[in-house]
């Protein structure tokens, strides 16, 4: 989709207005946090990409016991993969062994 428009001053800063059709287009809603990347006379407006740590830190924003909570979570995500790993391990031996004993 090409859009003809113009650049305007806005206070000390410029400003493009961009149409309805072309933020739908992109999947921008206005509100939207946006990443802006230049190169040799062009601008690449994309709609910015949220890191995990990023969600997390926004979602836990003014909870007190977010970090105890975080901590408890952290520790049972451990929990998990080290039971993992030994079922894995176990498996493992066991399929050994049947190998051995044909």
């Amino acid at each position: 989709m090409l859009i003809h428009s113009k650049i305007q001053k806005w206070g000390n800063s410029s400003a493009i207005r961009l149409p309805a059709k072309a933020l739908a287009a992109s999947g921008i809603m206005p509100g939207s946090e946006i990443d802006i990347q230049t190169s040799k006379g062009r601008l690449v407006i994309q709609a910015h990409e949220t890191t995990n740590e990023q969600m997390f830190d926004k979602l836990f924003t003014g909870v007190p016991e977010a970090e105890e909570l975080l901590s408890f979570v952290q520790t049972r995500l451990t929990d998990a993969i080290l039971m993992t790993d030994e079922a894995t391990r176990v498996v493992e031996a066991s399929r050994e062994e049947l190998d051995r004993s044909k």
